[in-house]
């Protein structure tokens, strides 16, 4: 059956295709966001199994380019880099689904995310260090502002 035959454009069949990597994403973000509050560790499995999914998705469904999906990974990668330099100041878990979110979304989206992030992490610092119940040593866990920040950058 043709698309127009059922209502549908292209641009409707794009929009869809993008509807369910947003929700791959979210899934994959809510999930790790769980396991980071719960363990503050990340599983090699999951974060193996969503980037598998990544590429599948975007290769398969979305046709879209291992060069496009390379340069979405390249904020991952300098994440990870800088968690390598830092004695894991950011950690490699965090760079790991930030590399992942760069599968799913892209390097723009990556870097929007990334800086609303931080902008999260920034207002939930403050306010602790506020109330006197944060130290500066103190481990946050990281995905949980990166799935908001996802979805702020959704909504912006």
């Amino acid at each position: 059956m043709l698309l127009w035959q059922i209502g549908l454009s292209v641009a409707d069949v794009e929009d869809y295709r993008k509807m369910i990597i947003h929700i791959l994403e979210i899934m994959f973000l809510t999930w790790e966001s769980l396991e980071d509050l719960k363990c503050q560790k990340l599983s090699v499995y999951s974060l193996g199994l969503f980037m598998t999914l990544g590429f599948a998705v975007r290769i398969f469904y979305q046709k879209t380019s291992i060069r496009e999906i390379i340069i979405g990974m390249t904020v991952g990668l300098i994440v990870i880099l800088i968690a390598k330099l830092t004695g894991e100041a950011i950690g490699y878990g965090d760079g790991m689904v930030i590399l992942i979110t760069g599968i799913y979304s892209g390097m723009k989206m990556t870097v929007c995310t990334l800086f609303l992030a931080f902008l999260v992490m920034m207002t939930v610092a403050a306010v602790l260090i506020w109330r006197r119940g944060f130290h500066y040593n103190a481990r946050l866990p990281f995905v949980p502002c990166i799935l908001l920040g996802y979805i702020g950058g959704l909504v912006i």
